[in-house]
C-alpha cells in the first residue's frame, strides 16, 4: 500500500469512530492530538448535524500536503477532509496530521474539526 492509501485508510478509521461517537476511544488510542475527547464532541454538537459515513470516493477528494520537517519520522503530512453530515458533504472539515514511519505505515491523528 502506498503512502496516500495509508493516509486515506487512517482518516477513514477516524471518521468511522466519529460517526459512532467513540470520542473516548479516540482519546485512549491517542488519535486526538492536542484536543480532548470533550472538545471533539462539542465541536460536532455545535455544528448541529450528525456525522455520517461518506461514500468511498469522497476519500479521493481529501487534501494531503507534505510538510518539510521530517525530524523524527520518514515523512509528515497535513490532511484536510470534508466530513459528511446527514448523508451529504458538509463544510465541517477534519484536519489531521499524518506521520509515516520507517515501515511506510501511517499514524493519523486529529488536529482540529472546524467549519472551513
Amino acid at each position: 500500500m502506498n503512502v496516500e492509501q495509508e493516509i486515506k485508510q487512517g482518516v477513514k478509521s477516524l471518521v468511522e469512530l466519529l460517526v459512532n461517537e467513540k470520542y473516548d476511544e479516540l482519546d485512549k488510542m491517542d488519535k486526538i492530538g492536542v484536543l480532548t475527547a470533550v472538545e471533539v464532541e462539542e465541536a460536532i454538537i455545535q455544528y448541529g448535524e450528525k456525522i455520517t459515513i461518506p461514500p468511498d470516493e469522497a476519500y479521493d477528494e481529501m487534501d494531503i500536503f507534505k510538510i518539510d520537517n521530517p525530524e523524527k519520522y520518514r515523512e509528515e503530512f497535513s490532511v484536510d477532509f470534508d466530513l459528511w453530515t446527514n448523508n451529504h458533504k458538509s463544510d465541517l472539515t477534519l484536519s489531521c496530521e499524518a506521520f509515516i514511519n520507517e515501515k511506510a505505515e501511517a499514524t493519523v491523528t486529529i488536529y482540529s474539526i472546524q467549519v472551513l
